[in-house]
Parts: C-alpha cells; structure tokens; sequence
C-alpha cells in the first residue's frame, strides 16, 4: 500500500478497498476490542456483556467504513497531486512522501469520524441507543458533535500514517536488509509499528475521549486536561488499545490484498 504509485490504482478502487478492508476489520474483532477501551477510558469499567460489547456494531461499521474510505481515498488523492506537482525523478523522498499524504488523509478523515465518534461516546456515558445518542447531541447544537476534533486529527495523522507508510516500509526494510521471510517480516512489522502507533496517539486517544465524553455543558480544553491529569491518566486503556491497534493495522495491511486476489480472480474469469 504505502510503495503504490498513483498509476496503480484508481479512486473508485480506492474507495472499494477501503470500504473492504474497514469492514473486514471490524467485523471479527475490532468492534469488542473498541467497546472494551472506550468504556474504561470513559467510565473505568468494562462489561464483557456480548451483547454489550457489540451494541455498537452498525455505528462503529459505518463509522470506520466512513473513515477507512476517506484515509485510503484522501491518501490516493494526496498522492495525485504530489505526483503533479513535486517532481521526484530519483525517488529521494518516496518515503517521507508517503508519510505526509497518510497523515494529511487521516487529519482530513478526523472530520468525518468525530461526529459519530461522539454519539458512540455519548452512548457509553448514558447507556443510551445511538440514535438516542445523536439526537441529544444534536439538541444542542453541530459543534457538540465536534468537541474534540484536535485530537482526533492528531491521533488520526498517527494512526493512517502507520498503516499505510510505516508499516509496509518497515515491511520491506526486514524483508531487504534483515532477509526476514515473508510471514516473519510481517508479524514484526505490524507488532513494532501497532505497538509505536498505539503509544504515539494513546493521550490523544484519551483526551479524544475525554472530551466527547464530558458533561453536555462542560468544554473541556486540549491544554486544560493536559495540564489537569498526569502522564498516567492519559493512558487509560492503553492495554486494550494496543491489541485493538495492532489487529487493526495487521488487518489493514492484509485486507487490501485480499481484496487485489478477489478482483484479480474475478477479472481472470470475466466478471
């Protein structure tokens, strides 16, 4: 993913990759793992309730297809214009290329994933439906629904960038230098970069949720929480987020391939 050129792709493909690889994703273990951290970030109690821990399948589906399409697309239109307008004959810079388009795709997908993020988060903290959720938000106001929109972009830039640069970049450095195989190479790369990912946007993650979180009324500053609570309480259910991000980016990395081998085949056999 990160070493593509935009030749190698198309923006409709893009689309569908994303779409793909989110619900592939969240479907078989992202969305308990999800549950499970932001109810201890937000109340400091878990509830392995099945039911519970997947009472927000369909929103957070929607929310990560949303997101997860927007990054992969963001991403391919953000490599169309470095492509047009920052000449790289040499290929000097591809990796620090690569690096800054992920990271302004998963800042412009902050804007897309916070508003439903914060009707999840409310969700938590009422023990409400989502719908039920969305329409409190709602009742006071759209910038309601985007209380906390620093820290999504923040942790978002971090995130993207990792799966979609770092990762397949680490990937090829064991692959080409260590002379790792492939399966070892792979393991490694997506358990040493989930793991820096995971520790990198932790706080961010936090106060995200801290945010969306607080008392209807109450606006709470990315400086005043900074300031309020020490290093340790930013990373509440850092445990859990860890496993959550490391799936995540193993996913997100093998789903795309998946995908390229269906509609490979499918265009073998003419359909």
């Amino acid at each position: 993913m990160g070493t593509e050129t935009p030749s190698d792709s198309s923006a409709m493909n893009e689309i569908s990759k994303g779409t793909f690889t989110a619900i592939f994703e969240r479907a078989i273990l992202g969305e308990p793992l999800q549950r499970m951290k932001v109810d201890f970030q937000v109340t400091k109690k878990i509830n392995l309730c099945p039911f519970w821990l997947y009472s927000s399948l369909y929103a957070n589906s929607a929310n990560m297809t949303i997101t997860t399409t927007a990054q992969f697309y963001f991403n391919y239109m953000a490599k169309q214009i470095t492509a047009k307008y920052f000449k790289d004959e040499n290929n000097e810079y591809g990796f620090h290329k690569a690096v800054l388009e992920s990271c302004a795709a998963g800042a412009l997908s902050a804007v897309l994933t916070s508003p439903i993020e914060a009707a999840m988060i409310n969700q938590s903290t009422t023990n409400s439906t989502f719908i039920q959720s969305s329409r409190f938000l709602a009742k006071h106001g759209v910038s309601k629904f985007y209380r906390g929109l620093s820290s999504t972009i923040y942790r978002e830039a971090i995130f993207t960038s990792s799966y979609i640069a770092l990762t397949p970049y680490f990937q090829k450095y064991l692959k080409d230098e260590c002379k790792m195989n492939e399966s070892y190479s792979w393991f490694l790369s997506v358990f040493g970069i989930g793991a820096f990912a995971s520790i990198a946007s932790q706080p961010f993650d936090t106060i995200n949720a801290m945010q969306k979180g607080a008392d209807i009324n109450t606006n709470l500053s990315f400086r005043k929480i900074v300031s309020s609570n020490n290093t340790k309480d930013l990373f509440k259910g850092a445990m859990i987020r860890s496993v959550g991000v490391m799936w995540a980016i193993g996913m997100y990395n093998l789903a795309p391939e998946i995908y390229n081998k269906i509609t490979s085949n499918n265009k073998k056999v003419g359909y």
